[in-house]
């Protein structure tokens, strides 16, 4: 271009083999009389240059240009939130676009703790969206490659952390239902945060006339805490706001209506031990309890028939326990806690419950269930009325003991079992009395062992 023109008339279009206008600049170098054509063709074929000069074709105006087919995957590019950071059991996404790279084809890849589906939609303009969804924390590669060869970026470091959920976050007990909670009885209920992930919880009671109320939490493992508080007067309704991660978890508020208090003929019982403290109980241990009440010829003092105790398992059916009285008003309650799980331990006194019941406690595993061998085989055939023995070693399997439990489909009949311990060997006596089908569990800790669950047929 020569000085006496004014290059600011200079333009250009270019046309592709369809007659789509593509997009092109006019550069200057370091010369100012020579510019530069810069454009990019995403298709081969013959492609169209017109430049002009005050709209006017300059001399061999249109030029012709065939683009032939190339590959160059630095042209490629990804990009996304799913590129950086992801949570579990959640799909995380990206784009992958390919438009000027020339003919190839895309590949996808995902490697970290665990398999993460991966889905991908082509959106028909050079580009497509990816989806895949990790299931386990930690770090994972994706790799893209455009014609077997990696895109700029490519393998990609994505942290997946564990998704925090609220929604998972289960909250029971009496302190926070209704006709559950008296006025100056201690009261208490349960987070369970075991399924929620990561995350803090958050407590805020308040009563009708707008005072907060005091709440104590305790932390008693594998992610459950305990609530506890002091109820104010009779007719008081009471909102607790319970929050994981800054977030209200299911159902929360929780309104409550303080009652009246109990009567005092149950007031004077107090109960301490396991079932008081309401600490993790191992499970197939025993866990012990004393209830203390008036003695005899003192106001109040209830009749041992009046002392009633009652227990839930897990799956809701009764324990019986085992209660003695060690001396006048004195009462050592035992029980085996079995099953892991919540157990709901109800004390009354003359049909009233006593201060704090129902109590809830939770059994835990212990032990290694996986160590403990069967010594001999449990036939699968038995004779009804014949009394049979399983020998188990659990020697190696740690703090714990063997709990088995029989149980006859038809739910009538009745069964004979003793459990016997010698120097971590342990020996199971039972009697099926009717014919029909049985199925028998043995754990240790509350955990199941090998080979301890199967069905018994009896003729």
């Amino acid at each position: 271009v020569g000085d006496d023109v004014d290059k600011s008339k200079l333009s250009c279009n270019i046309f592709d083999p369809r007659g789509n206008e593509i997009p092109s600049k006019l550069v200057p170098s370091d010369n100012s009389d020579i510019f530069r054509i810069m454009y990019t063709p995403f298709e081969a074929g013959r492609h169209t240059i017109d430049l002009l000069y005050d709209s006017v074709p300059v001399p061999g105006s249109p030029f012709v240009v065939n683009v032939k087919s190339g590959c160059d995957p630095t042209r490629c590019r990804a990009f996304g939130p799913g590129l950086d950071k992801a949570l579990t059991d959640e799909p995380a996404t990206f784009t992958v676009e390919t438009r000027g790279a020339g003919a190839g084809g895309l590949s996808l890849a995902i490697e970290g703790p665990s398999e993460a589906k991966m889905s991908c939609t082509d959106n028909r303009d050079g580009s497509c969206d990816v989806e895949y969804v990790p299931t386990e924390p930690g770090e994972y590669d994706i790799t893209i490659r455009f014609a077997e060869k990696h895109i700029p970026g490519s393998p990609f470091k994505v942290v997946v952390t564990e998704a925090t959920r609220p929604d998972k976050v289960k909250v029971y007990g009496p302190g926070i239902e209704h006709n559950q909670v008296q006025e100056g009885v201690p009261a208490e209920f349960y987070i369970d945060c075991g399924q929620a992930g990561p995350g803090k919880i958050a407590v805020k009671l308040s009563s009708s006339d707008g005072k907060p109320i005091s709440v104590q939490i305790g932390d008693r493992g594998d992610g459950v805490y305990s609530v506890s508080y002091i109820p104010p007067e009779k007719d008081s309704v009471l909102t607790a706001h319970v929050r994981f991660a800054d977030q209200d978890v299911s159902a929360s508020p929780f309104v409550m209506t303080v009652a009246p208090a109990p009567e005092d003929a149950a007031a004077p019982v107090k109960v301490s031990g396991d079932a008081a403290t309401k600490k993790n109980l191992p499970a197939s241990l025993p866990a012990s309890f004393q209830i203390d009440a008036p003695k005899q010829g003192t106001a109040g003092a209830p009749a041992t028939e009046d002392i009633n105790v009652s227990i839930k398992g897990p799956d809701g059916k009764p324990l019986v326990p085992k209660m003695e009285q060690v001396e006048d008003g004195t009462y050592a309650v035992t029980f085996v806690p079995d099953e892991c799980g919540p157990y709901n331990v109800s004390i009354k006194c003359g049909g009233k419950d006593v201060l704090g019941s129902p109590f809830l406690l939770q059994a835990i595993p212990t032990g290694e269930a996986e160590k403990v061998k069967l010594l001999e085989a449990i036939p699968t055939n038995q004779e009804y009325g014949k009394k049979n023995h399983v020998a188990l070693d659990a020697r190696e399997a740690g703090t714990g003991a063997v709990t088995c439990k029989i149980v006859s489909h038809s739910e009538a009949s009745d069964v004979d079992l003793e459990v016997i311990e010698k120097d971590g060997f342990f020996d199971i006596f039972y009697t099926l009395k009717d014919p029909g089908d049985y199925d028998l569990d043995i754990k240790f800790g509350g955990q199941n062992i090998p080979n301890g669950t199967f069905t018994i047929k009896v003729d």
